[in-house]
């Protein structure tokens, strides 16, 4: 059976980040695993992996827009929450 491409292929949301890795030291990262077979390459061809995330404040305030609203009928509250991109 011939494999079927996936209808929407994953392309990811955020551009890819490029910085350079830095060490416990400070000093830019040009080997990930020396003395177990890494090889020596160009800091600037090391993807950072010091992604902002969870620990940005500003990124996670202004990752989604929160709408609510709030109706009483009779003895119910009809609460309506929008969360959006």
């Amino acid at each position: 059976m011939p494999a079927v491409p996936h209808p929407r292929p994953h392309t990811p949301p955020f551009p890819p980040i490029k910085g350079v890795e830095r060490g416990r030291d400070g000093s830019a990262i040009t080997n990930v695993a020396p003395g177990k077979g890494g090889v020596e390459r160009d800091p600037q061809a090391i993807h950072a992996h010091t992604f902002p995330g969870a620990a940005n404040n500003e990124l996670l305030q202004n990752s989604l827009t929160l709408k609510t609203s709030a109706l009483r009928e009779g003895s119910c509250i009809l609460v309506t929450v929008s969360l959006q991109r």
